[in-house]
């Protein structure tokens, strides 16, 4: 088949970078020599599929209803690829575009089952199966958005069975200039990827001025993003809140970078107040000088209780974080029983810290991968503390009562300094 392009438009009255997007579409199309049919598709859309699978088992691979769902199943059956260009709504296609989609590639699907990946899906109808490629655009930058428009773009490459692939979301305040670049980036699965490696920042949230178990569970996490071709620099939110020249050269590397990752401890259950002071700085800093490029983050919390449900909250801050600064958010690692990892390389701890190095190590996987991933892989990943909870707080209490333990004299764990005379114990 020769390679033709199947570009289902749904951006209507766009404006200028609508139309750049279109032009750009069309550019592409034209520079490797392949022809590119356009269809609008109404906002209103096509008349709704009725979930009655007609398609499959009355009248198999056409649609029971007669009307421009046909020509759409045939269109994409003929394509070698088919792009999709929408507006954003609610991280997803436009409704119109939703309905041509769900009426029109069911028919060219089988119904039988298969397991593709782990995860079910139907065999094609056809031999020959197009490309996928989607490009939205919004009115403001959205990190949000963008990662879940991207996500499904790539689910439903998955459902067609598409031999490849690629996303990307424009915005209107990035003008034409910014509109033809996303294009661009979609469309050159033809095009040699970028040879440099991954630039990665690692914050260190801990007020310890090592850093303590954060910076046991970063350095990991740093060593195997090293170990896989990247380059990591590290950063202390420490000292950046001490010393104005740090900041600036920590928000600059963020600018720069390809993706974040922070290590922090639980206090109060929260982040420490420290390094929110300094990541409250971090996103007005990036709402003045916005980063050029998409950007990912993870985080990685740990607590001293054995439970890790107790980092859901200071997770859920950083979420907040990474949607205020401009970054995707990848999700996050809460370690329980964090007091276990003190003082040593992680991988030192044996099968006691397998758990946590196989979470740590499926996050930073994550910022190798240009595409954004699946959003099965951003959820958070919680951590139990490998020791039962009894063994874990007799260590913990034997580890107090040794620190205790002065020089002279064992010091007096139940004072109360603040205590009223007189009062009732």
């Amino acid at each position: 088949m020769a390679e033709n392009w199947l570009v289902l438009d749904a951006l209507g009255a766009a404006g200028e970078v609508g139309e750049a997007l279109r032009k750009a579409v069309q550019g592409e199309a034209a520079s490797r020599g392949v022809s590119c049919r356009f269809v609008s598709i109404p906002s209103s859309g096509l008349p709704s599929c009725r979930g009655c699978f007609s398609c499959w088992t009355k009248t198999p691979g056409q649609c029971c209803m007669a009307d421009d769902g046909l020509g759409l199943s045939a269109a994409i059956a003929g394509s070698t690829s088919l792009v999709l260009l929408t507006p954003v709504v609610l991280g997803g296609h436009a409704p119109g575009l939703r309905l041509a989609m769900e009426r029109a590639v069911l028919p060219n699907l089988l119904p039988y089952f298969s397991k593709v990946d782990g995860r079910s899906r139907h065999p094609n109808r056809y031999p020959a199966v197009p490309a996928l490629y989607g490009i939205g655009l919004t009115v403001e930058r959205d990190p949000e958005s963008a990662q879940l428009f991207c996500s499904l773009v790539a689910r439903n490459a998955a459902n067609m069975r598409s031999p490849r692939h690629g996303a990307g979301v424009a915005c209107r305040a990035d003008g034409e200039a910014g509109a033809a670049a996303v294009v661009r980036s979609v469309l050159s699965d033809a095009v040699q990827p970028d040879a440099r490696p991954r630039l990665i920042v690692a914050l260190v949230g801990s007020p310890k001025p090592r850093g303590g178990v954060s910076a046991t569970l970063a350095n990991h996490v740093q060593d195997w993003l090293t170990r896989h071709g990247a380059v990591v620099r590290p950063f202390s939110l420490a000292a950046a809140r001490q010393d104005e020249e740090a900041f600036v050269a920590l928000a600059e590397a963020l600018g720069e970078a390809d993706a974040a990752y922070l290590s922090f401890p639980v206090y109060a259950d929260a982040i420490p107040g420290a390094a929110v002071e300094v990541l409250e700085r971090l996103c007005a800093y990036r709402r003045e000088i916005a980063p050029d490029r998409p950007q990912a983050f993870f985080a990685v919390a740990n607590c001293g209780f054995p439970e890790p449900v107790n980092c859901d909250a200071p997770l859920a801050m950083c979420r907040l974080f990474a949607r205020q600064a401009g970054f995707a958010w990848l999700g996050g690692v809460g370690v329980g029983g964090g007091g276990m990892y003190e003082g040593r390389p992680l991988s030192s701890f044996g099968f006691l810290s397998t758990t946590a190095r196989r979470a740590l190590e499926a996050k930073a996987a994550l910022l190798l991968s240009p595409p954004p991933p699946d959003l099965a892989q951003t959820g958070d990943i919680l951590v139990p503390c490998p020791l039962p909870d009894r063994v874990y707080q007799w260590m913990a209490d034997r580890g107090w009562q040794k620190a205790l333990a002065g020089k002279d004299a064992v010091r007096d764990a139940l004072a109360r300094p603040y205590a009223v005379p007189g009062a009732s114990s």
